[in-house]
């Protein structure tokens, strides 16, 4: 340990000294900044000119005082954590940035949370790694992290994202850094303000018409997964993930209620059973503890959630649009197939070879109507292997033998379903499964059903959540509404119905008298006809 010269490429010394000491058993070696002058000698072991001894001693000073330096930053950290060990029992650890996904699954927790909600978390934390890997900034420990460079990673998201999710983001960084940073240590996260709402226009979810419902019942009534469901969050404004782990001891048939805790907030539900409902669940079979097993199931992995999703909304796109499912038949002759396919098989394989048997399996399971996701469960291949196989037979015989089922273009399903807005990078789904919950709400407030009674079903804790997000009644509805409840001096309605009824009354005296009876019948039922709502009343 001490002083050094080093020389370059060319075998020349360079200018200045450099210095080694040891920091917690470790070696550290710095350019002290200071040139070298007058001549050296060939071994610093040995005396160079005046000069260069008087520069040598400058530099020893220097070397000392950076050795002395890190000497008392070291014992001062070895004190403080001997003192946080000493007064909570605990070793002091220093966690790694690539940890911060691990240490915050494992953390412990008073509830089970989602799968989907920790692979969004750890989404969000590999953001903000791959932001702290981008040159100037470089920090492999939580405690390396400045205030300034959470303020530079805010600023970042800011020109992304949402304000929404930059909130999300960085309250769940705060949050981690909180728990996992050593005790006594400042959260960079901490003195961060985000700003409140922008002049950005919140999309809300549209809510479906009574016809546009009967058009998703009658469209989904074939589909055995998905229809229960539809009805049940239809008759219930239960999130997706509630009506998927919907359980029988929460469910009284005979009573015509269902008893329930909701996922999200944990409030007690009570809601009625209706007759679709009712229908609904007197066909599904008691085989465990979930009403839908399957969803139950399916709800639990995200490609399980993908297939729930996605199948409603391309039930909505069909019911709305009129577009379904378009078959196209092979091109390759399926008589042929089985035959042709094998021979093929057998060209690109070696007899007995692992993949050889792969291919016939697949190749048979195929063609004998399964799917991908029906041969990934009996045989465990991955749909992308299942895919690559039938790909390479096809390639062999130079024709399709694949089912190519053109169930409902995203395209239109994108259309039919999502808003672009302007200002935004990603289109906002208007008209997916939580739209549901927005109809039951819309329609049961509409109807005149106290706020009360909607909360205590939908689990809402405060009345503005429920009309800012979810009472969303579209133009003609909020008209006709205001219309039917608004005296008629405010709205003219009811001076036009005295009059239609004045009509109808010298139209019925007319046919009384037995003038122009067919003319005059034609005449009163289109005037009742206008007038229906008059006699529902």
């Amino acid at each position: 340990m001490g002083l050094r010269l080093k020389k370059d490429r060319n075998g020349h010394l360079r200018p200045y000294f450099y210095g080694r000491y040891m920091v917690d058993g470790k070696t550290m070696e710095v350019n002290l900044g200071l040139e070298w002058e007058g001549t050296p000698p060939e071994d610093l072991r040995g005396e160079g000119d005046s000069d260069f001894e008087n520069s040598r001693d400058r530099a020893t000073e220097k070397l000392a005082a950076l050795q002395a330096e890190a000497g008392q930053k070291g014992r001062a950290d070895h004190l403080t954590e001997r003192l946080i060990e000493s007064k909570t029992g605990r070793k002091v650890e220093y966690a790694k940035l690539t940890d911060l996904a691990s240490l915050w699954r494992g953390m412990p927790r008073g509830r089970k949370v989602t799968e989907k909600h920790l692979a969004a978390c750890d989404s969000k934390f590999q953001r903000f790694i791959d932001f702290m890997n981008t040159p100037p900034r470089k920090a492999g420990y939580l405690h390396e992290v400045s205030e300034s460079d959470a303020g530079a990673y805010l600023e970042c998201l800011q020109e992304e994202l949402t304000d929404e999710s930059v909130r999300q983001a960085i309250n769940l960084l705060r949050s981690a850094f909180t728990r996992f940073l050593p005790v006594g240590m400042s959260n960079p996260f901490r003195r961060i303000v985000l700003r409140g709402s922008t002049d950005k226009e919140t999309i809300h979810r549209i809510p479906f018409t009574s016809d546009e419902l009967q058009k998703i019942f009658d469209v989904s009534a074939s589909d055995t997964l998905l229809h229960p469901l539809i009805v049940c969050a239809a008759c219930t404004g239960m999130r997706r993930g509630d009506v998927c782990r919907l359980r029988w001891v929460d469910v009284d048939l005979q009573a015509g209620i269902i008893n329930c805790k909701t996922g999200k907030t944990r409030e007690r539900l009570e809601i009625p059973i209706f007759g679709p409902l009712h229908a609904v669940l007197e066909k599904q079979p008691h085989d465990g503890p979930f009403v839908f097993s399957e969803a139950a199931d399916l709800i639990e992995t995200r490609t399980g959630q993908s297939r729930i999703s996605w199948g409603f909304k391309y039930i909505v796109t069909q019911a709305l649009t009129g577009i379904g499912p378009q078959k196209i038949e092979p091109l390759y002759p399926a008589h042929r197939a089985e035959a042709d396919g094998m021979a093929a098989i057998e060209e690109l394989t070696k007899p007995g070879s692992a993949r050889r048997k792969r291919l016939e399996t697949v190749l048979k399971e195929y063609l004998a109507g399964a799917s991908y996701r029906v041969i990934h469960e009996r045989h465990g291949y991955s749909r992308g292997q299942i895919s690559g196989d039938l790909q390479a037979i096809e390639n062999k015989l130079g024709g399709r033998i694949r089912r190519k089922e053109s169930a409902t273009p995203r395209l239109a399903v994108r259309k039919a379903t999502n808003v672009q807005v302007e200002g935004r990078k990603n289109a906002a789904s208007v008209r997916d499964w939580h739209a549901l919950r927005v109809t039951f709400v819309t329609i049961a407030l509409s109807a005149g059903v106290p706020m009360e009674l909607v909360r205590r079903i939908t689990g809402h804790k405060t009345v503005d959540i429920v009309l800012k997000h979810y009472f969303r009644p579209d133009r003609e509805h909020f008209k006709s509404v205001m219309i039917q409840k608004m005296p008629g001096v405010l709205t003219g309605e009811r001076a036009r119905e005295d009059c239609g009824m004045d009509e109808i009354k010298r139209i019925a005296a007319e046919i009384a008298d037995g003038r122009d009876l067919e003319r005059n019948i034609a005449k009163i039922s289109r005037l009742v006809s206008s007038n229906q709502y008059m006699r529902e009343s």
